[in-house]
């Protein structure tokens, strides 16, 4: 008698002719325990590997703006992260910042003033 292959869980993999459903595991920005069922790593959250590790926050000064993202990524000029770190937000208007800033206090206005005060 021949043996039937059945699907991993969405969102899993197993290698070719696995013998058990704990041989699935989450696919990189997934996780969940080998078998599944996987979920999609939050937005601001990263996962880049696959199988059972628990997603990672973002580094300060980084951000990963979609559920099941890989990894976080640095934030473009004149921007600077969420609280969450799962967006980019704009710095105040009349103000820039480098690329990679980790607050609004990196934003810095013509004259020297800092943050809100433009």
């Amino acid at each position: 008698a021949g043996t039937m292959c059945l699907s991993c869980p969405s969102d899993s993999f197993s290698v070719a002719a696995s013998g058990s459903e704990t041989a699935c595991t989450c696919n990189a920005g997934y996780t969940g325990p080998d078998g599944g069922p996987c979920r999609a790593c939050s937005a601001g959250f990263s996962k880049s590997d696959s199988g059972s590790s628990g997603c990672l926050s973002c580094a300060i000064g980084k951000v990963a703006s979609n559920a099941a993202s890989l990894s976080c990524s640095l934030c473009p000029p004149d921007s600077f992260p969420s609280s969450l770190a799962d967006s980019c937000l704009e710095c105040p208007a009349g103000s820039s910042s480098p690329v990679g800033s980790e607050r609004i206090s990196n934003c810095t206005c013509s004259g020297g003033r800092r943050g809100l005060d433009c």
